[in-house]
């Protein structure tokens, strides 16, 4: 059908713009010089329009001649996909879309700014505005109770607030108290290592992973990220502390887990939602997959230990997998959310996900949060911040938008699990591959039954279809449970 052949093209034009999008947002996060922030904000803003454009006037044009009766299967999906993206995309003014843009754009550098100088006041007007913004955003796409919602859509098609505090809160409640066994002596990851040696063996380790250097390259940022530039160009980012490789180590392997769906999926009709990730739940229960239930379990580590010795044996001649495992799975309270164990990970979800709802919903305000921050601190994990670099400046999401976001890494954490349950299940072998590092088996067993389905489906169906089952919490728990049984 001439028609649809044309509706793809213009989604492969948008999915062009979109990859320069990301290419000047991944140079801002990395190599662009600190004063180019301002006209990259306006190159961004400008971009937005043009984006906004194609993907409102100009594709309604064209979706308005196609009959989804008409359509083949793969076809009806895609188009049924595409016209209800229209419908949000139409929501959204043009130039709310550009304002909000251009204000991430310069928010991201005060972020950063305000991180390094422990300067909240430097960052706060700008998350006043994104605050703000993202409130009309709520408004234009419409909500029955809770404008929050409307942003929870943006990363999870379905999610209420409601929906998520029944979800996190029983598990939130369960493990607060839970305390791993082991009496740590000594942490192996601790010794002093240049940055040039850690970069140089994460980019040997996440090859070993199956990072694909052809079609991917890592990079250092203030706040570690993947941006799929296309779907041949992914870039990840990490961040480095001489004196603790875990510090760079898992964050890494958590960025790889999301760079492992990109390069899986399906390279025909780019632009359309055959080709695309399903949700942030599911991208984040591959970066928790591969950071938590592969990367923290026994086996696992016992082929670390061996690629320790392999890579960096001036630092790791004798090191322990044991040793490692202890380590990585101690439950104790971090002030930093991506450096904590699986358990009190949750407690920093909930308080996140509390605060920008209340943002959301204007019970609070902006210059209330650093205070909020440390009493919530204090409250579900019982430390309080030295200053607002560890406390409410450490996360980059805010500074982009990304207002939503943080539910996802609970719900994708309980997607990973059951994941990760149901593999076992099939592969008697399975922890004997992960100790070898065979990963073959999984990335194949992940390309078919979930990279390969796209935005086609929803993540509730997608997990359904691939484990036989609805999400259940408890995989979580099981798994939490028989893990915090060997420590």
């Amino acid at each position: 059908m001439e028609t649809l052949q044309k509706l793809y093209k213009h989604l492969e034009k948008i999915y062009h713009f979109n990859s320069v999008v990301s290419l000047l947002s991944w140079d801002q996060e990395t190599y662009m010089p600190e004063r180019a922030f301002e006209h990259r904000s306006q190159q961004m803003g400008l971009m937005a329009s043009l984006i906004h454009q194609l993907k409102t006037t100009e594709l309604q044009e064209i979706l308005k001649d196609i009959n989804l009766n008409e359509l083949q299967r793969r076809d009806f999906l895609i188009v049924k996909r595409v016209k209800q993206d229209l419908d949000k995309w139409s929501k959204i003014p043009e130039k709310l879309a550009v304002q909000l843009t251009e204000v991430t754009s310069q928010a991201q550098y005060y972020w950063d700014k305000a991180k390094k100088n422990d300067d909240f006041d430097t960052f706060a007007p700008y998350l006043e505005k994104i605050v703000s913004l993202k409130i009309e955003e709520a408004h234009c796409l419409g909500f029955e109770q809770n404008p929050y919602d409307a942003l929870l859509e943006d990363y999870e098609k379905g999610l209420k607030a409601s929906d998520f505090e029944k979800v996190i809160r029983p598990i939130v409640e369960e493990f607060y108290q839970k305390k791993s066994n082991s009496v740590l002596t000594t942490n192996p990851f601790k010794c002093t290592i240049p940055a040039y040696e850690q970069l140089k063996f994460a980019n040997q380790f996440i090859q070993d992973l199956g990072f694909d250097f052809r079609r991917g390259r890592q990079d250092i940022s203030s706040h570690p990220f993947s941006n799929a530039i296309s779907i041949h160009d992914i870039r990840i980012t990490t961040r480095i502390m001489e004196e603790d490789l875990q510090y760079m180590l898992y964050s890494t392997i958590h960025e790889t887990g999301h760079a492992l769906y990109e390069m899986g999926l399906n390279t025909e009709l780019l632009g359309t939602p055959y080709s695309e990730t399903c949700s942030l739940t599911i991208h984040e229960s591959q970066s928790r997959f591969w950071e938590n239930n592969i990367g923290r379990s026994l086996p696992f580590c016992k082929f670390l230990a061996s690629k320790l010795q392999e890579y960096l044996p001036q630092y790791f001649s004798e090191v322990s997998p044991e040793a490692l495992f202890y380590t990585l799975n101690e439950v104790k309270p971090n002030f930093i959310r991506t450096e904590s164990d699986e358990v009190t990970y949750h407690l920093h979800i909930a308080l996140r996900f509390e605060l920008e709802r209340d943002l959301v919903n204007q019970v609070i305000q902006v210059k209330d949060l650093p205070t909020l921050w440390k009493e919530k601190m204090q409250s579900y994990l019982g430390i309080i911040p030295p200053n607002d670099s560890l406390g409410v400046l450490q996360d980059v999401h805010w500074s982009a938008g990304l207002i939503g976001y943080f539910p996802t890494y609970s719900l994708g954490s309980f997607y990973a699990a059951q994941i990760y349950s149901h593999l076992k299940s099939l592969y008697p072998d399975f922890d004997f591959h992960i100790e070898k590092g065979n990963f073959d088996f999984i990335h194949q067993w992940l390309k078919e039954n979930i990279f390969s389905k796209g935005r086609m489906f929803y993540s509730h169906e997608i997990l359904q279809q691939a484990t036989g089952n609805p999400l259940l919490p408890n995989a979580f728990k099981d798994y939490i449970t028989s893990k915090l049984e060997l420590v």
